[in-house]
């Protein structure tokens, strides 16, 4: 559950929801991952006000940043049209337990086009285990750096038998994309099989 709502029995929470035309979801709550640990402990230290997630799939990764920084605004993009309702129900959920927290916004948009988003206009982007997959890896960091002042990011750093890995990116080819797209520069954290790193676009 995301929030609190203390006049609500939890049969009133799932009327509302199924009102709200949400499907009940079997979840387990597991430790997050050292790699997920490490990209809130970067956001808390970043704090921002609102934020891109890129390739936010079933929004599993991206709960877990609304659990902990409850106040940001976020827009969550998505290239899967089939991912979409799952981000939706999300956003819907949100509003009925954290009516007065940060909004999700969900954009059925590919990172490699053109992002509907002004130069800038978010304080921090996110793509976490999301480069590996793009074909074009080059053309989504060009997007993303132009609408955001600050990318966090993370790459596996070992070969996987993931069939969706197009690329392993290393620290190198990751801080050319980023500082061909006109980041200043990049810094880097590692985990057990991961790399995770910031890239500072605006000064």
């Amino acid at each position: 559950m995301l929030g609190h709502a203390p006049n609500l029995t939890h049969e009133k929470l799932v009327r509302m929801g199924q009102a709200a035309g949400l499907k009940m979801q079997r979840f387990k709550k597991t430790e997050p991952l050292p790699r997920v640990t490490k990209v809130i402990e970067m956001l808390r230290a970043l704090a921002p006000v609102n934020l891109l997630d890129i390739g936010s799939g079933r929004g599993t990764g991206l709960t877990q940043v609304l659990m902990e920084l409850p106040h940001l605004d976020i827009a969550a993009v998505e290239c899967d049209e089939a991912l979409i309702p799952n981000l939706k129900a999300l956003a819907r959920g949100l509003k009925i337990v954290r009516p007065k927290a940060g909004v999700l916004s969900v954009y059925n948009v590919d990172a490699t086009t053109k992002l509907p988003f002004q130069v800038g206009e978010f304080d921090v982007g996110t793509a976490l285990e999301v480069l590996e997959h793009i074909q074009d890896t080059q053309r989504a960091v060009d997007e993303i750096v132009r609408v955001c002042r600050k990318v966090v990011f993370s790459v596996p750093s070992e070969p996987d038998d993931n069939p969706g890995h197009v690329h392993l990116h290393t620290p190198e080819d990751l801080t050319r994309m980023f500082l061909t797209a006109g980041a200043k520069r990049v810094t880097f954290d590692s985990v057990p099989g991961h790399t995770v790193g910031i890239a500072h676009v605006w000064a």
